[in-house]
């Protein structure tokens, strides 16, 4: 059996994983007993192959562009990037689109990580102490380029639900993060989510008429409140186990919606992150 934990800094929430199909979670809050029941739950799966999500609000994301070097060079640079941004002991990664570095043209990348002192350390300090087993450690901003590969669009718009009512909103253009935003919904959930879907649409379309989709800086959380976007919506994606009622009012508006149930394998959780814990 495989396990998946997606951490965030108020909870932590265990999966069991087989065949591609999430068992229900295993939810831990962040106190002081739920840290031991935590822990207890690593430790009497010691051996066992774990998968770890990270999404916490202390996570940022850097947008860097790098010239062509050779590949010692360029992983160089990389480490310098990843340096500049978080410390030696912070969760970080470095993301390089996928295809060839060409001659005299700059390669976007995105630096992504945890800021120091963040919300997670109180689960990520459990992983230590247990020795946990980890396969890989991923960002969910990050897993999104998956999403964003897979439908084969230049710029994609997902939602990928967190709980009942938590969602993580992730735009990409070209391969590049642009944002990546926490939402709390409740209530008409598909048409909170439509609304939001919509302002974020517009202001990335804004963006792009004005020819200031960023090259470098700070990756922001959220956009700015706008009017309803003339973009289409074919592009966009929400990843959850929605009602019926929900699930086809999206459609509706023509939104593909994918259950969680296939979530392992629409993200194939491919994106290391290094973890600091040495051996």
């Amino acid at each position: 059996m495989r396990y998946v934990l997606l951490l965030q800094g108020e909870r932590a929430s265990a999966f069991a994983v087989g065949r591609g199909v999430f068992g229900a979670p295993v939810v831990f809050e962040n106190n002081a007993r739920d840290i031991e029941r935590f822990t207890l739950y690593l430790q009497e799966r010691h051996g066992a192959m774990f998968t770890v999500v990270v999404d916490s609000k202390d996570q940022e994301h850097h947008a860097e562009s790098i010239p062509h070097l050779k590949r010692r060079d360029r992983e160089r640079l990389l480490l310098k990037l990843q340096q500049r941004h978080f410390s030696g002991e912070s969760l970080s990664v470095v993301t390089v689109p996928e295809g060839r570095n060409i001659p005299g043209k700059l390669l976007p990348v995105t630096v992504s990580g945890l800021s120091e002192g963040s919300d997670c350390d109180c689960w990520l300090g459990a992983l230590q102490k247990t020795s946990t087993l980890i396969t890989s450690m991923c960002s969910l901003p990050l897993l999104g380029l998956a999403i964003h590969k897979a439908g084969g669009s230049s710029s994609s718009l997902c939602a990928v639900q967190l709980g009942q009512s938590d969602f993580r909103l992730l735009a990409y253009k070209n391969g590049r993060l642009l944002i990546s935003r926490y939402l709390f919904v409740s209530g008409n959930i598909a048409g909170q989510l439509l609304e939001q879907l919509q302002h974020t649409q517009n202001y990335l379309d804004r963006l792009q008429d004005e020819g200031s989709v960023q090259s470098s800086g700070k990756i922001p959380q959220s956009p700015p409140n706008l009017n309803q976007s003339h973009w289409g919506m074919d592009s966009v994606r929400v990843i959850g186990a929605l009602s019926a009622t929900s699930k086809a009012t999206l459609e509706d508006n023509g939104i593909r919606v994918t259950s969680c149930r296939n979530l392992t394998n629409e993200l194939k959780l491919k994106f290391e992150l290094k973890f600091p814990f040495g051996d």
